[in-house]
């Protein structure tokens, strides 16, 4: 998949929003498949992000993370998309799984679809609604793609203030970074956690992990 192009934004507070971009034209979202290319457009208000597919490509995975600051914008939500679906409007063909929650402080931030496409990941990012420069709680949950059902909250922390968090999933397990500037690792079976203290983190001179692969 190749994700539409973002240009970044930062919330009041410093909280980034990824997914934030100055330009009011349309997105697109493609998909690359075998040399051959299908395009699927989005609002500029969307800011789709956090692309992930299934093993066989037949299912995309994404958050529309919307391009509103504070408050939370109930346009949010996490996606999935058919890729054998007809060009045109991505809503149009998507499913929704879940959708921020205003009136709760509750918007999603990241997804990552298990490879055989019958899980979803989210993480969501709950936080005060009368100051968005207070902390705030950030949840791993994992979701039905069948029914949208939550299956099960596998983490939480709380206090967080870095940033929403990003995930990447690589067989059981599940790395999160955007917290407190450090990287933690989730058992997607068992919901335990441990935090990569190898990496610099915590305390204000610590630096910032932006990007994590494995």
């Amino acid at each position: 998949a190749n994700p539409a192009r973002r240009s970044g934004g930062r919330r009041p507070g410093g909280r980034r929003r990824r997914g934030d971009r100055l330009s009011k034209t349309p997105m697109s979202i493609v998909v690359l498949r075998d040399g051959v290319s299908r395009t699927w457009t989005t609002p500029w208000q969307a800011g789709p992000s956090s692309f992930s597919l299934s093993a066989d490509g037949s299912e995309l995975g994404y958050v529309d993370v919307t391009q509103y600051q504070w408050p939370i914008s109930p346009l949010g939500s996490a996606w999935i998309l058919p890729t054998g679906s007809p060009p045109g409007s991505a809503a149009r063909w998507s499913r929704k799984l879940l959708s921020n929650v205003p009136a709760a402080g509750i918007q999603v931030t990241d997804e990552e679809l298990s490879p055989d496409g019958t899980i979803m990941y989210v993480v969501t990012s709950t936080e005060p609604g009368d100051n968005p420069n207070k902390s705030a709680t950030e949840a791993l949950s994992a979701y039905s793609t069948a029914t949208g059902a939550r299956l099960r909250t596998l983490h939480s922390w709380s206090g967080t203030t870095s940033g929403p968090p990003s995930l990447t999933l690589g067989g059981d397990e599940a790395l999160l970074w955007g917290m407190y500037n450090w990287v933690d690792e989730v058992n997607l079976t068992t919901g335990s956690e441990r935090t990569f203290t190898q990496l610099p983190h915590g305390g204000p001179d610590a630096d910032r992990v932006f990007d994590v692969a494995w």
